[in-house]
């Protein structure tokens, strides 16, 4: 039998069991466990009592929330234990209201594309995710940059763009995606993480935040103008040296023009498959 209830703290070491052979021991859910306690929309189903599957869904901007951590324990696939977590899930949302429910996933993940099409959702996007690893020699003689307080300038030219279109609309943040909005612009620049060198107009900008729980810069939006992508990357790169291990990370949709300049900048293509944005529709 299948129950499903909030995950609780006394629920760590269980949740640590389930997630510990997920992508090699590589999974970030036990390092942002206890935030997303906190945060709530965290959810465990347990198969005749036994922790089996486990599933994150958080709002971003009123009515617009984000399905991730979609995970099933190796005992226990074939259960249809992500078939229950996404039912129960989207049952609860519908209740609530929304205006979208989207998630991310590889394009190799044959089973959470399966999943998502057979509830409902269809495919937005494709994009592609980059990362850099510092380097001391990079940091020299940086540019300096300038934060952004004009939320409403940068809300704009993001809204008019045509890069906003092939990412329907969305702000990549590395396997997240979230909907552009002004709430959300004002709070980023409010938080210092919208930056240029120099005047907007011909200089750019920049949109990037640090993610400590999974030791990374994500730079959320470029717009280099007459300056150099090789620019930007310094003042990253220069950031990210004062953090251990570290990197930079981009994700960008399919066939961006800016992509090949990510080669000669030292960006390398962190995930051959790709990553597929998905958007509930019924």
């Amino acid at each position: 039998m299948i129950k499903i209830r909030k995950v609780i703290e006394k629920d760590h070491k269980q949740v640590l069991e389930l997630v510990e052979n997920i992508w090699g021991g590589g999974d970030y859910i036990p390092f942002i466990f206890f935030n997303w306690v906190r945060d709530g929309g965290f959810f465990l189903a347990e198969y005749d009592g036994e922790p089996a599957g486990l599933a994150k869904v958080t709002m971003f901007d009123k009515g617009d929330w984000w399905l991730e951590g979609l995970r099933v324990g190796r005992r226990f696939r074939g259960l249809k234990i992500a078939n229950h977590l996404t039912d129960f899930i989207l049952g609860d949302l519908r209740k609530r209201g929304y205006n979208s429910i989207q998630y991310a996933t590889g394009a190799d993940n044959k089973a959470s594309l399966y999943i998502g099409m057979k509830h409902g959702f269809v495919q937005l996007g494709k994009f592609t995710f980059h990362s850099f690893f510092p380097n001391p020699t990079l940091a020299i003689n940086h540019k300096k940059m300038f934060k952004v307080h004009d939320a409403e300038k940068i809300f704009h030219l993001l809204f008019n763009s045509e890069l906003i279109k092939k990412t329907s609309g969305t702000i990549p943040m590395s396997w997240t995606f979230r909907k552009l909005s002004k709430e959300f612009i004002s709070s980023l620049s409010k938080s210092g993480n919208i930056i240029t060198a120099g005047d907007i107009d011909t200089d750019g900008f920049a949109i990037y935040q640090i993610k400590d729980g999974f030791n990374r810069l994500e730079i959320l939006w470029l717009e280099t103008r007459d300056i150099s992508l090789q620019e930007y990357l310094r003042f990253f790169n220069a950031q990210v040296l004062k953090k251990l291990d570290y990197s930079i990370t981009i994700t960008v949709p399919v066939y961006t023009r800016i992509i090949p300049a990510f080669s000669t900048s030292g960006l390398k293509l962190d995930w051959k498959h790709g990553v597929r944005l998905l958007e509930y529709q019924k």
